[in-house]
């Protein structure tokens, strides 16, 4: 199976930030000046957009069959890093009390607005 990169991300509770391809060339360029690092063209493109590898040749030719999915695969390493900063359970959360925050809640009777007010 095909996993994108975002989410790989999400399933290993890692934050994504999405960069328009002028602000990805703006920081190699920054990063190179100063030395820090260098990513080369064929990097930059294996991150905009991505790669798949088919296993159907390895497995005709040399009889390979992979015991795990590429989910389940994932899985196992996300269950040996831990949950990460942003596990999907805890953005849930973090999502539902906005909503609450968002929603009105019950109107108080008019007897209870003056005894409060």
């Amino acid at each position: 199976g095909v996993l994108l990169l975002s989410q790989c991300a999400r399933r290993l509770g890692r934050p994504t930030l999405p960069l328009p391809l002028p602000a990805i060339r703006w920081s190699r360029s920054a990063l190179r000046t100063v030395g820090a690092t260098d990513f080369s063209a064929e990097q930059l493109r294996l991150l905009t957009h991505g790669r798949v590898v088919r296993t159907a040749h390895a497995r005709e030719a040399l009889g390979f069959a992979p015991r795990y999915t590429t989910a389940e695969t994932l899985a196992a390493f996300a269950r040996s890093r831990g949950d990460g900063l942003l596990p999907p359970w805890r953005l849930a959360r973090a999502v539902d009390a906005a909503a609450g925050l968002l929603t009105p809640g019950p109107e108080k009777p008019e007897e209870e607005v003056r005894r409060d007010g």
